[in-house]
């Protein structure tokens, strides 16, 4: 379940990351969205997976080793049938041509290689509920 401030959690996670650099294993979309789930729920769904990668190949051994294979069906497994992106709400995972990010109302953001991007829901492939009754 979500706390009852989450939204002011939320929002003060996203300001304290906001100029943190992309890098693997240490602040990639995983440990972003893991982070935003954290603030809102109290519960850290990356413990098992921190210190046990630092590229896109060694991140996909972690997902074989400790996880269920892949990020997707990992996600599954954590979180449940996902939706169709256009059911998001704020604070829930949202899912984009294979990355992570958070819905934050109309739009969902990603953080990347390149910084943070945002796309709106409708592009979004799933969401996964975080928290909700």
């Amino acid at each position: 379940m979500r706390r009852p401030d989450w939204p002011v959690r939320l929002n003060q996670y996203i300001l304290a990351v906001r100029d943190r650099p992309f890098a693997y294993g240490e602040y990639d979309c995983c440990i972003f969205v893991a982070g935003a789930i954290e603030a809102m729920t109290g519960v850290d769904h990356m413990a098992e997976f921190r210190g046990h990668y630092d590229s896109v190949e060694t991140g996909r051994q972690a997902l074989r080793a400790i996880g269920h294979g892949t990020l997707l069906k990992t996600l599954y497994k954590k979180f449940g049938k996902p939706l169709p992106g256009a059911h998001g709400r704020k604070g829930d995972l949202a899912w984009y041509n294979g990355a992570l990010g958070l819905v934050l109302g109309r739009q969902a953001m990603f953080i990347g290689v390149n910084g943070y991007a945002l796309v709106p829901l409708s592009r979004l492939t799933r969401v996964f509920r975080v928290g909700h009754e």
